[in-house]
C-alpha cells in the first residue's frame, strides 16, 4: 500500500590474501547483516527481521571506484503470516520462520582512508519452501545507499607466493530430505527427498566441469494426482 524503507546494518571482514581462495577471488569481503522492513502494510504483511551471512565478490576495480556482486542467505522472521481467521488476506507467507536470500550489485567509493560510500541495487527474497502454505513468497527490489567505516586496516599480502595447482577429480554423493504442504492451508504434510551423484574434473582454482544425476521424490505429487482423478502407481 506504500513505499517503505529497508534498514540494514552489516559487519564485514575484509580479506587480505592470507589464504589462496582469497587471492583467487580478488579479496572478497565476508559479511553478517541484520535487515528489517515493514512491507508498507503493517496490518496484513507485518514486519520482517532477517539475519544473513554473505560474501562480496569484486569484479571491477579502479582508483576511486570498485564494483561488487554480493550474495547472501540466512533466516527471516515475519511477524504476521497467514491465519485462516485473523489474517486470511496474507496469501504470500504462511509461517513466521522463513529462509532469506539476497543478491546485490553495488559500487564502492573510497571517501577517506577509513570511510566508504556504497550505492547499489538489491533483490531480497523471503519464503519457507512450502513447508507451510500459502507460500507465494515476498520479493523486495531496493535501491541501496550505505556508509561504511573501517575499524582496522590489514596490509594486503603480496601475491608472488602462489602454489602450483594440480588438476584432480572429484566425486560426491548428497542426500536431502524434508516436507511440504499443498492446498488447502492447514492440511497434511508430505515427505520429499533427493539424492545427487556428481563427478567433476577440477581444472583450476576457480573452475571445473562435470556431470551427474539427481533423483527426486515428492510425496505430494501422488496426492495431487489422486485429487485430479489421474491414476498413478508408486
Amino acid at each position: 500500500r506504500a513505499h517503505f524503507p529497508v534498514y540494514e546494518i552489516t559487519l564485514s571482514k575484509l580479506t587480505n590474501g592470507s589464504k589462496p581462495w582469497q587471492r583467487d577471488y580478488h579479496l572478497p569481503d565476508l559479511n553478517l547483516s541484520l535487515l528489517t522492513t515493514n512491507f508498507g502494510n503493517n496490518k496484513i504483511l507485518g514486519n520482517a527481521y532477517a539475519l544473513l551471512s554473505s560474501i562480496t565478490f569484486p569484479y571491477l576495480r579502479k582508483n576511486w571506484i570498485h564494483a561488487n556482486f554480493r550474495f547472501g542467505a540466512g533466516l527471516a522472521y515475519l511477524s504476521t503470516p497467514f491465519d485462516r481467521l485473523a489474517n486470511y488476506k496474507n496469501n504470500a507467507i504462511g509461517s513466521k520462520l522463513n529462509s532469506a536470500i539476497s543478491v546485490q550489485l553495488e559500487t564502492k567509493h573510497q571517501i577517506t582512508r577509513t570511510t566508504r560510500l556504497y550505492v547499489g541495487l538489491a533483490l531480497n527474497h523471503f519464503s519457507n519452501g512450502a513447508t507451510k502454505i500459502p507460500n507465494l513468497g515476498v520479493n523486495l527490489a531496493t535501491a541501496n545507499l550505505a556508509l561504511a567505516y573501517s575499524f582496522s586496516q590489514k596490509p594486503i599480502l603480496p601475491f608472488d607466493s602462489l602454489q602450483e595447482f594440480k588438476k584432480h577429480n572429484e566425486f560426491f554423493i548428497l542426500f536431502c530430505g524434508g516436507f511440504k504442504e499443498i492446498a488447502p492451508a492447514g492440511g497434511d504434510k508430505y515427505g520429499i527427498a533427493s539424492a545427487s551423484m556428481n563427478f567433476a574434473r577440477v581444472r583450476s582454482t576457480r573452475g571445473k566441469w562435470g556431470s551427474g544425476i539427481d533423483v527426486f521424490f515428492d510425496g505430494a505429487i501422488k496426492e495431487q494426482f489422486k485429487r485430479d482423478q489421474i491414476p498413478v502407481s508408486n
